[in-house]
C-alpha cells in the first residue's frame, strides 16, 4: 500500500467515525467513489474501533502504564506482564514505548505499546492506537 492510499484511507476514515452512524453509509458512497477496496478498508477500520471495546483498559496495558506513571517498576526483558513476556525494547516514540513480547497463552511473539499514563485519557490518541492495531 502507497503512504498516498494510507493517507486517502486514514482521512475517510477520520471524517466517517466523525459522523452519526446512520450517516456513514451515504458519506462512504461518495468519499469511496465506486472504490470497493477502499470502502471495504475503511469500514474495516471502523468496524474495528467498535469492536475494540476498551482493549486499552485492559490488566496488562493498566498494570505497565501505572507502573510506569509511578516510576515503581519500568519493564525489562523477562519481566511478566500479565501473560506476556517482555523479551526486549523495540522502540521509543512520541506515543511511548514498543516493546517485544511472548505471550505465553498463544505462543507467539507480540508487540506491546505502553502509552505514558496521560496518553490513556486522550481519546484522541487512544483512536489512533486502535486504527494503528487495526492496521497491523
Amino acid at each position: 500500500m502507497t503512504p498516498e492510499r494510507w493517507e486517502r484511507i486514514e482521512r475517510i476514515y477520520q471524517e466517517a467515525a466523525a459522523r452519526p452512524a446512520a450517516e456513514r453509509a451515504l458519506f462512504l458512497d461518495q468519499a469511496c467513489a465506486g472504490d470497493s477496496e477502499l470502502r471495504a478498508e475503511v469500514e474495516r477500520m471502523l468496524s474495528c474501533g467498535s469492536e475494540s471495546g476498551g482493549f486499552l483498559e485492559s490488566p496488562a496495558v493498566e498494570v505497565a502504564a501505572q507502573a510506569l506513571a509511578e516510576g515503581t517498576g519500568a519493564l525489562s526483558p523477562g519481566n511478566r506482564l500479565g501473560p506476556y513476556e517482555i523479551v526486549s525494547l523495540a522502540g521509543v516514540g512520541g506515543m511511548g514505548e514498543v516493546w517485544k513480547a511472548r505471550d505465553m497463552r498463544l505462543k507467539r511473539f507480540v508487540a506491546l505499546k505502553i502509552l505514558p499514563r496521560e496518553f490513556t485519557a486522550d481519546t484522541e490518541r487512544k483512536q489512533r492506537l486502535i486504527r494503528e492495531a487495526c492496521a497491523a
